[in-house]
């Protein structure tokens, strides 16, 4: 985003040459994995039973059958994840999101229902600057959820938006 002043309309320019390695993967809304209870659920092939859609992937270095980027490229990233958690309409679940890198979380966001009866749908979106090797770092993202008062215990996580960037190289 450039601007050239003071009352001037902003201009998108194209992203500079060696953003790259960078990958973008989706599922959308018919597409949901089950989050089991008190467990983290990796986002990846097995969770989901069906493939992430990989829209955009410069360097194959997003896997989906493990849901991990593993970028070759030593330097900084920007990583973003986004979902819509649906609960069961008959108890409370508290929808917690984990970005782990080598297993360690290193960003989390959560969402709460309302315990009214009905059901609410809840985002969740994490965005974070991480600093891969280049070689073994990955990252990878895992849902969470808890039955507070009983009933099911399984959380339905759609339009999931899974992406990330290079935006330094080291």
């Amino acid at each position: 985003l450039t601007s050239a002043g003071a009352d001037a309309v902003p201009a998108f320019e194209a992203v500079a040459a060696g953003s790259t390695p960078a990958f973008y993967a989706h599922l959308n809304d018919t597409e949901q994995i089950e989050a089991a209870h008190s467990t983290v659920t990796v986002m990846n092939d097995s969770a989901t039973g069906d493939s992430l859609t990989e829209a955009y992937d410069t360097d194959s270095a997003f896997d989906p059958a493990t849901g991990r980027f593993t970028p070759q490229t030593a330097g900084w990233y920007m990583i973003n994840w986004s979902g819509i958690g649906n609960p069961d309409a008959s108890t409370q679940h508290p929808f917690r999101v984990d970005m782990r890198k080598n297993g360690t979380t290193i960003a989390r966001g959560e969402s709460r229902e309302k315990n009214d009866g009905g059901s609410d749908t809840m985002q969740v979106a994490l965005q974070a600057i991480v600093q891969f090797n280049g070689s073994s770092d990955y990252v990878e993202v895992g849902v969470w959820t808890y039955a507070y008062t009983g009933g099911s215990t399984s959380l339905k996580v759609e339009w999931i938006n899974f992406s990330g960037f290079l935006i330094k190289a080291t």
